[in-house]
């Protein structure tokens, strides 16, 4: 009997952590090799409209607009609805089918996938047919008020290639009878379908414009790429909404992911609720609070220099060697750092430097404090206030407790519940089987 309970044992044990793998699977993140090193996935949106402003012969054919057949009635169909604009959503990921997938179980994104979105605004309704009788072998219709046009979001589902010349392609069903294509070319995106297609008014309005995409999602690419001096830091965590972009193009705005290149120049900035960390090739690590922004300097030998331009930031700067330095600057005041633990808060009109541990040289225009562990003092155009006492402990606490789960904690915490469920299994396993022993 014991022989046979270990046997049933094991093949349950076996069996759970089965499933243990394959739910482990399920949930790592996948990658793609594709895509050019330091191009971070960035998703990008396009509104664009195009001006009718004349009255069209338009029927509402199954909830959507189309050409209303000449000398052809219908009972109930609408005719001669104002169509005053037609507006155009594009939403796409700039890495595409290159991109590949990436996420977890529940949190997965399929960078490949693409929408076209078409809306019409109508400035009148128009009049619907009604059939009246009959003339002979003839029916007779007659005009009628019609109601409000209730016209449906047209939605194509596309797959994009990925890249600055890549292409998109209708997912089946087709709407038109025929594929919707669209490429990108010079920096604008244009849709077209095949001959023989029956597009509706909306795709009609849009073919032969070149809509142009907004910012450069496609920096980093060979043939859109600016040229980058890498700063050798490195994201360490990210939280939320974290952007880059450089100083001398600001529309360039990428999304930052733990692989982003950082260059010399690059701003970083963090979303509300959102947070960073930043890992530098001395080993100091820079945290940033959400709503932040700082400006990434050149690997420059002997000096390390960070603009501070607002929001909040904590910084653990290892022992500075002989010969180097490293300071934070902002608009107000600059901080001379050798080695220690501290926060610096940029807001309107005033720059506050807390010490948490080690001695910080805190400059500006009207004089020089030095401000050293549990000691605060506070910048502006006018004045740098002599050092006073803060609660050092209160406020490491607060950074503790800033951020969000990243998705490392949320799969720690899912194998946590799935490796307790799978306890409680074999514990009631054994109990049951133990009874049965004694019966």
């Amino acid at each position: 009997m014991s022989a046979e309970r270990g046997m049933r044992i094991r093949v349950d044990v076996k069996q759970y952590f089965g499933m243990f793998f394959v739910v482990l699977a399920l949930l790592a993140p996948s990658f793609c090799a594709n895509m050019p090193f330091g191009v971070s996935p960035t998703r990008v949106e396009i509104d664009y409209t195009v001006d009718i402003g004349t009255q069209g012969t338009w029927a509402k054919i199954g909830g959507l607009p189309g050409n209303y057949p000449s000398g052809e009635v219908f009972d109930g169909k609408w005719d001669g609805i104002e169509i005053s604009e037609i507006s155009y959503s594009i939403d796409f990921w700039n890495v595409g089918e290159k991109g590949g997938e990436s996420g977890m179980l529940f949190w997965k994104t399929d960078y490949s996938q693409a929408k076209l979105t078409i809306e019409y605004e109508v400035s009148g309704n128009g009049k619907i047919w009604k059939k009246a009788g009959n003339l002979g072998r003839m029916a007779s219709y007659s005009f009628e008020e019609a109601p409000d046009p209730n016209f449906q979001k047209i939605v194509y589902n596309l797959r994009f290639t990925g890249g600055p010349e890549g292409s998109f392609l209708e997912s089946a069903p087709y709407r038109g009878g025929a594929p919707l294509i669209g490429k990108i070319e010079n920096g604008k995106v244009s849709f077209s379908q095949p001959a023989g297609a029956n597009p509706p008014l909306g795709l009609a309005q849009l073919a032969g414009q070149k809509i142009p995409i907004p910012g450069n999602p496609f920096f980093g690419w060979t043939n859109s790429e600016e040229a980058c001096e890498d700063s050798l830091a490195k994201f360490s965590d990210i939280s939320r909404v974290v952007e880059i972009f450089p100083e001398s193009n600001q529309d360039n705005i990428r999304s930052a992911k733990l692989h982003s290149t950082l260059c010399s120049r690059d701003h970083v900035t963090t979303g509300e609720e959102s947070r960073a960390t930043i890992l530098f090739p001395d080993g100091s690590v820079l945290t940033m609070h959400e709503e932040s922004e700082i400006i990434i300097s050149p690997p420059l030998k002997g000096k390390t220099v960070l603009e501070h331009l607002s929001g909040r930031l904590k910084m653990n700067v290892k022992k500075v060697l002989a010969g180097e330095s490293i300071e934070v600057k902002s608009n107000l005041a600059t901080l001379g750092i050798k080695g220690t633990e501290f926060v610096s808060e940029v807001g309107e009109g005033e720059h506050v430097l807390k010490v948490i541990e080690g001695v910080v040289e805190f400059s500006n225009s009207k004089g020089v404090r030095t401000v050293k562990a549990g000691e605060f003092s506070t910048a502006t155009v006018s004045a740098i206030s002599q050092p006073a006492p803060f609660d050092s402990v209160k406020e490491g606490k607060n950074w503790e407790k800033a951020g969000g789960f990243s998705p490392l904690v949320v799969l720690a915490l899912v194998l946590v519940v799935f490796g307790g469920l799978g306890a409680v299994f074999l514990f009631k396993k054994k109990g049951k089987e133990g009874k049965h022993k004694k019966g």
